[in-house]
């Protein structure tokens, strides 16, 4: 138990630090389609 219990530590921490940067990646993708959105229209 205690020598699984670091790994899931460090697989919960990757995981989380994915998902962080998929929220991210998705919000600035996000922009780059707004931003494009707005020149289309001016």
């Amino acid at each position: 138990m205690l020598q699984q219990t670091p790994l899931c530590i460090l697989l919960h921490i990757a995981a989380t630090q994915q998902f962080m940067t998929n929220i991210l990646h998705i919000k600035s993708s996000t922009n780059i389609i707004n931003k494009l959105d707005r020149l289309k229209i001016t």
